[in-house]
């Protein structure tokens, strides 16, 4: 038998709060008090809000395959999440807010994606492509949400975007 721990920090990178990072928790959300960052004056954008998913592993081989344990989170960095001075809304900051649900709809995705998938003995590789495959989804659902509610400013377009992922949050609700 062969055991392996692998700690995968990915993106800009458990739990509710670690170094900076808090991890999504139904019920906690997220408030101005937590966008630490310096703001990016450069920034077309009045704030900015960093999330993303990360992962860890471990596993054991029995003949040619591998049975692999999982540990999934979202997580929201307030070191790396800023908002301008005077641009505290509540509208944008439920904008934000739904970046970080987005982060958790594909951390939830990737637990299923993992529990279903049939690993073999050298399982590295294939956890490597399954989450890449949901964090490009992850992203290019943050840069539509973004376009479509044009960061915020859509209000029509912000709120059919809650009802969506809150829909989408509530099918996977087993793998919070």
């Amino acid at each position: 038998m062969f055991n392996i721990i692998l700690f995968v920090l990915i993106t800009n990178l458990a739990p509710t709060e670690y170094d900076g990072m808090i991890f999504w928790q139904e019920g906690r959300t997220i408030d101005w008090a937590d966008f630490k960052g310096a703001p990016n004056p450069s920034s077309p954008f009045d704030a900015e809000a960093n999330s993303g998913v990360r992962y860890t592993y471990t596993f054991t081989t029995q003949g040619s395959a591998a049975q692999v344990n999982f540990e999934v989170h979202s997580f929201f960095n307030a070191e790396q999440s800023w908002i301008k001075s005077q641009k505290q809304t509540d509208l944008l900051l439920e904008h934000e807010q739904l970046h970080f649900d987005i982060s958790e709809l594909h951390a939830r995705k990737l637990k299923k994606a993992f529990g279903e998938y049939h690993f073999s003995k050298s399982p590295k590789k294939e956890i490597e492509k399954i989450f890449n495959k949901i964090n490009k989804e992850r992203a290019e659902m943050q840069v539509k949400y973004d376009h479509e509610s044009d960061h915020s400013k859509n209000k029509l377009a912000q709120a059919k975007w809650k009802a969506f992922v809150k829909a989408e949050l509530s099918t996977l609700s087993r793998y919070e």
